[in-house]
């Protein structure tokens, strides 16, 4: 049985969390994904980047976690903010990580989103951050 993401409202805006505890939870948030880039109005082009980016962030958490959260919300409907949160173990050498030339894991999230935060202490929880905009720009005809 499937549960409704938990909603919680955040200042203005309103967050979306989901648990990220199995495959199912995955695929639940990129469903979420897509409905706010359509509220977002983000391009193909940012949706799919959006898509990545909320299938390597929940793919981590299930790897790597132990527990942990996503939290999706719209900002001004002009964009969509992404963050995850884990129970730990942390990152051990966060700067190699992110130095790491890749397609896939956190150097794919930094390289597709317009900002990008991570925080993370060995033996201790991890929180990235992402904000995916629109990158195409509307012609007026």
């Amino acid at each position: 049985m499937q549960s409704e993401p938990r909603r919680r409202v955040d200042s203005q805006w309103e967050t979306r969390v989901i648990s990220v505890r199995r495959e199912s939870d995955r695929t639940q948030a990129k469903q979420l994904g897509r409905e706010l880039s359509r509220h977002a109005h983000l391009d193909p082009e940012s949706a799919a980047a959006l898509d990545v980016i909320i299938h390597e962030l929940a793919s981590n958490l299930l790897k790597h976690g132990q527990r942990g959260e996503l939290w999706l919300r719209t900002l001004e409907g002009k964009a969509v903010e992404i963050a995850a949160i884990d129970a730990g173990p942390g990152i051990q050498d966060l700067e190699r990580e992110l130095a790491r030339v890749s397609v896939t894991g956190l150097p794919n999230v930094r390289r597709l989103s317009q900002e990008f935060h991570v925080d993370s202490k060995p033996g201790g929880r991890t929180y990235v951050r992402a904000i995916v905009r629109p990158t195409s720009v509307p012609t007026l005809s």
